[in-house]
Parts: C-alpha cells; sequence; structure tokens
C-alpha cells in the first residue's frame, strides 16, 4: 500500500511538473532561432508563443475574434534582423502602410478576374498565347526541345536511348500538356479527391493477361464505375491532373505495373499549364507508344470539356530523361487586373493603385542572384534547401480582352469556386471582347500587371507570395531593394498572403539548350 500511495505521488508531481512546464512555454518570450542559410526555416524565424496583450481583451476577458487580423496582428510589428546584420522594422522598412494580412488578401481578391480567366482558358485551348501581352517583347510559352541535363551535369543526348542495361526495353515519352487550372484540384494526387478515382478494382490476372484480355478488363471497370456512381468518374474541379493522366493511360500500362508520373513542375490548385512538361515509362512495349499516349489523353474527358490540351506530338526519349531532374529553369507569368472591384467602405486598401514601374524595379533586383527565397514560401519542410537562382523577375502593364457579362472579384472564401472561365455545359467558356455591364467603361480591353519570373526552380506558392509581396511593397512606397532585403531576413510572416491562383500560368520549362537562360549550363 505504501508503495502504490509513493508511486501515485510521483505521478502526481510529474504531472504537476509538466503543467508548470508547457505554461512556462506558453509564456515565454518570442526569441530568434538559428537556421543554416539555405534551408527552410522551421515555422518561420521565430519560435514560442507571444503573450497576448491586454488591449486585446474585451470587456469579458475573450480575446477579440478581429485581433488576429486587424491593426494588433503581430506581423505588423516584426522587428528583423538579417545575417549579415541589417535590420528592418515593419511600418518602416517593409509594409509602410500596416496593411493586415486578410485586407492585403482582398486587395488582390476583389478585382476583375473574369477577363484573366477568360484569357487563360483561351491560352489553354491554343486559342492565345501570352506573348501577346507583349508583342515583340515576350516569348511565347513552350516547353524547350532540349533534351535535359542530368544534375551531374551530363547532357541527356550524349546519352544512349537505353541505359537501363538487361533489365529489359523500356519506353519512356515525353509529353507537352496545357491544363485550366479551376478543372483540377491541382498537379498532385492526393487521396481525399483521387483514391477511388485511381484505384479501381482490377481483375486478378490482369498482370498476364494479354492487351484484348486487358480490354475486357476495362470494359468491366467501366461497369464498375457507373454501379459506384461518381466518385470514379471524372469531374470537374474534383480531380487532381497527374489522377487524371494515370486514369487515361491505365489501359496502355497492359502486363506491366502502373508508373509514377514525372513533372517539370507541381502546379497548385487553380494555377493554369500553358507548357507543362511530364515523362512516363512503362516496360509494356506493344502498347505503350508515344501514338498511343496521345490518343489516350484525347480520349480522356477532360480534352473533350476543353480542360487539359496535348501540344504537339509526344515524343519517345532516353531512358535518362526525367521531366523534374533534367529541367534547368521554369517559367511563370502572372497576370492581376488592375481594376479594383472592391468596396471602399468595407476595405480601405480597394483605392490604393498598383504600381507597375515601382513594381518592376523591385524585381529587377532579384535577377541574377541565387539566393534562400523560404520567406516568399509556404509548407516547406524544415531543412528542405530553399535556394533559388532567379534568372528573370519583372513586371509590365499590359491588357486583355475585357470579359462578357458582370465582373466579379474571387472573393477570399470563393477562391474555390467554378471559375468564370467553365460554362455549365461542361465546356470552357472564352468568348473575348465585348466590355459587358460589368466591364471596364467604354473599352473593350481591361488594363492588367504582368509578372515574368524565371528560375531554376520554385518552392511552393513562391511566385504568387512574390508577387503579392511585390505589389504590396510598390503600392506602399517602400526603397526597391525591399524584396532582397525579405529574402535575407527570412521570415514568412513578413511577406504578403499568396495572390490568387487565377492569376498564375505555367508558361514553361527549359532543358539545356536556350540561348539566353541556359548559358553557361545548369546554375
Amino acid at each position: 500500500m505504501a508503495q502504490a500511495q509513493a508511486l501515485a505521488c510521483a505521478r502526481g508531481l510529474r504531472h504537476a511538473r509538466s503543467f508548470t512546464a508547457a505554461r512556462a512555454r506558453r509564456d515565454a518570450p518570442v526569441r530568434p532561432v538559428p537556421a543554416a542559410a539555405g534551408t527552410a526555416r522551421p515555422y518561420g524565424a521565430h519560435e514560442g508563443r507571444a503573450r497576448r496583450m491586454e488591449s486585446e481583451r474585451d470587456a469579458t476577458g475573450a480575446v477579440a475574434k478581429n485581433t488576429l487580423h486587424g491593426a494588433n496582428h503581430p506581423s505588423l510589428s516584426l522587428r528583423l534582423v538579417t545575417p549579415d546584420g541589417d535590420r528592418l522594422d515593419a511600418g518602416v522598412d517593409f509594409n509602410l502602410h500596416a496593411w493586415p494580412p486578410v485586407p492585403c488578401a482582398k486587395y488582390f481578391d476583389d478585382r476583375a478576374w473574369r477577363a484573366v480567366e477568360s484569357f487563360a482558358a483561351r491560352v489553354v485551348l491554343g486559342e492565345a498565347c501570352v506573348s501577346s501581352l507583349a508583342p515583340g517583347e515576350m516569348e511565347p510559352a513552350g516547353v524547350c526541345p532540349g533534351r535535359g541535363v542530368n544534375q551531374d551535369g551530363t547532357r541527356i543526348e550524349t546519352l544512349p536511348m537505353r541505359t537501363k542495361g538487361s533489365r529489359g526495353r523500356r519506353t519512356n515519352v515525353r509529353v507537352h500538356l496545357a491544363y485550366y487550372g479551376p478543372a483540377f484540384t491541382g498537379w498532385a494526387w492526393t487521396p481525399e479527391n483521387d483514391k477511388d478515382y485511381t484505384d479501381c478494382p482490377r481483375s486478378a490476372d490482369a498482370t498476364s493477361a494479354s492487351a484484348s484480355a486487358n480490354a475486357e478488363d476495362d470494359a468491366e471497370d467501366d461497369a464498375v464505375d457507373a454501379a459506384r456512381g461518381s466518385s470514379t468518374e471524372w469531374r470537374y474541379g474534383e480531380r487532381s491532373v497527374s489522377a487524371s493522366i494515370q486514369r487515361a493511360l491505365r489501359p496502355l500500362f497492359s502486363s506491366d505495373k502502373e508508373r509514377l508520373i514525372h513533372s517539370a513542375g507541381r502546379t497548385d490548385k487553380g494555377v493554369h499549364a500553358a507548357a507543362q512538361c511530364f515523362s512516363v515509362w512503362s516496360n509494356a512495349k506493344d502498347t505503350f507508344t508515344p501514338r498511343n499516349v496521345r490518343d489516350a489523353l484525347v480520349a480522356h474527358p477532360a480534352h473533350a470539356a476543353g480542360a487539359w490540351r496535348v501540344v504537339g506530338d509526344v515524343e519517345e526519349v532516353s531512358d535518362a530523361f526525367h521531366a523534374t531532374f533534367c529541367a534547368t529553369w521554369r517559367r511563370y507569368v502572372y497576370i492581376l487586373p488592375m481594376r479594383s472591384l472592391g468596396d471602399e467602405e468595407e476595405n480601405g486598401l480597394s483605392n490604393v493603385a498598383v504600381d507597375p514601374a515601382a513594381t518592376n524595379a523591385m524585381l529587377n533586383a532579384l535577377e541574377g542572384k541565387s539566393m534562400d527565397m523560404s520567406a516568399f514560401a509556404r509548407a516547406t519542410p524544415p531543412g528542405k534547401d530553399s535556394t533559388c537562382f532567379v534568372k528573370v523577375a519583372r513586371a509590365f502593364e499590359a491588357t486583355v480582352p475585357a470579359s462578357k457579362g458582370a465582373e466579379r472579384g474571387v472573393g477570399r472564401g470563393a477562391r474555390r469556386r467554378k471559375s468564370a472561365g467553365f460554362s455549365e455545359d461542361g465546356g470552357l467558356g472564352v468568348g473575348g471582347g465585348g466590355g459587358g455591364d460589368g466591364g471596364p467603361p467604354n473599352s473593350t480591353m481591361e488594363r492588367v500587371l504582368v509578372v515574368e519570373l524565371v528560375a531554376d526552380r520554385f518552392l511552393r506558392k513562391m511566385v504568387r507570395t512574390l508577387v503579392a509581396t511585390a505589389v504590396r511593397e510598390a503600392a506602399t512606397g517602400a526603397r526597391g531593394d525591399v524584396l532582397l532585403r525579405l529574402a535575407r531576413a527570412g521570415e514568412r510572416a513578413a511577406t504578403a498572403p499568396p495572390a490568387p491562383p487565377e492569376g498564375l500560368i505555367f508558361a514553361g520549362v527549359g532543358y539545356g539548350n536556350h540561348p539566353v537562360w541556359d548559358v553557361g549550363g545548369r546554375d
């Protein structure tokens, strides 16, 4: 009995100590955490939990709901120090007008996005090109025809087509694809959206059946699809791009198992692509051919709906080619409507004009530099390499055809809505020009800010965050080197919320032969 009482007492003491330690951690002041240069910091540059100010509490003692996005938001009182000793204070060196995150996001959301969405839809269908935004000064969207460069610097064209020894003949294909972002849940496969779609039952002898037997299996799968309902059907905005490709190519793998799809870039939900490149291989030499791959993608419902388009011919490439690792640069184009639709009384930032010249000057400062860009990324795993070499960073004003019908902003809570560019009958509505009731007064064109970025790699949400931060700092009159200083500081809370995905287009990828962006080989 005495021993049991002693044990209970010890447990109670440990519990008390644990509770005391937890309370101490909660009330601990914010402290800086050093991080290796070029690696993502854990949870930004700070850890711990700041004490709640008494002014944030109402009469009942509860924390006011608007303090996290209002004047008391922690990001508005940041004091940063870069590794070289440079000091940056919020409201003085960056975010000069103290834009809280939520109003800042609404500043980008409440704009004439329908015209941009319509332009992106036309780019996907091949009816327009990003080069029309700056005729004669901007390259068209496209995948460079180079063979690629391995990470060790070996050029793929110097290697034989077959590099896998005696493991059997492997067919490796390279596909160029354009797709409309809102028609998918993003590039990457996700279990909540794609598991039922890609894991449909296959017959037990599918791995050893002939091509004709697999055709019968596919018919059985279709019957299962009909019985199970929409969980195994392709529907607008409910499947990822990679899962849709896997489902389209599934019959071609024949006796071979299904293979992973490797892409040049993993676009987020809502982001468009005018020149995505992916590679996939198989040992099913009889059925897995470039012609069959193209035909399978064209036969998929996404093609009929205008949600994707195969650009050019599908090409068989060397076994050593990998769409992700052989790429030497990626290119993104962001299009931001300059006309605001926001209510000035609801959001006081609505009347602040976008400044193309100042935005361009700030972005130009990044060109030709290799730096840690984790401050402009989101959800980067701690310790992951976050160094990027920026080859092109510029901004300019352009125009796109105004939309038909009433304009409306995407709305902060409506970024997941069906896009205005997608019609109810399952096709992309891409009618241009006209300037309907909500179009710009007395004009058939919509003014936009265009941001072009080329780098060897991009982190998650880096482009949209960089665009939003550059526009915010330019609109509030910050110094021209503010983006460089924020990058060196490495604090994600100091940068703006990501701009809406509707304006972002994956516009190209290089594989070692661009006359300017590939000079000197892989950077």
